[in-house]
């Protein structure tokens, strides 16, 4: 005997308040049956897989994105928690980077003309320049940085130096 579609609504909302009503009960009953067929279960979903390539892509992406909200949900919670592990760390941080830098600064500092008009620096207009700027992907490291005037520096700006006509600034 086959079931009208108003039976087999009348059954689903029945499950459905039946399943919230008896929530352990249900778990628990499908961790029993996952241990006693996990064979089936494991031949059943390695097909699906298989046939479906481009749900489990989507399944696998959706699962990192709600990975990656509930790691930075946790981190803001935490770093609101304990506000002064939060202020050692990034003092620390800061600490490494400054005295990473310093032996490089240093160096520059040694430099007499600038690197890109070869004018004579002095203590008043000695600056330090990023060849590639942070803010286009440059980083503090001794490769990009250099010593230079800072008519040529503050000219140069946020540009590469090939985008920067350097003649105008000295």
């Amino acid at each position: 005997m086959t079931k009208t579609p108003e039976q087999r609504r009348k059954f689903a909302a029945y499950m459905r308040a039946y399943r919230l009503r008896n929530l352990e009960r249900v778990r628990e009953h499908g961790r029993r049956s996952y241990v006693r067929n996990k064979e089936t279960h494991s031949k059943c979903s390695k097909r699906w897989k298989d046939a479906n390539p481009d749900k489990v892509k989507l399944s696998n992406r959706l699962s990192d994105i709600r990975c990656r909200v509930k790691r930075r949900e946790y981190k803001r919670r935490w770093q609101k928690d304990n506000p002064d592990k939060v202020i050692a760390y990034t003092q620390k941080r800061r600490a490494l980077a400054k005295e990473a830098l310093t032996s490089v600064v240093k160096k520059l500092y040694l430099k007499h003309f600038c690197h890109w008009c070869w004018s004579l620096l002095t203590e008043a207009n000695r600056t330090i320049d990023h060849i590639v700027p942070l803010c286009r992907g440059g980083s503090h490291s001794e490769e990009n940085l250099v010593a230079c005037c800072g008519k040529c520096n503050y000219s140069k700006a946020r540009k590469l130096y090939w985008e920067w006509d350097g003649d105008l600034a000295c």
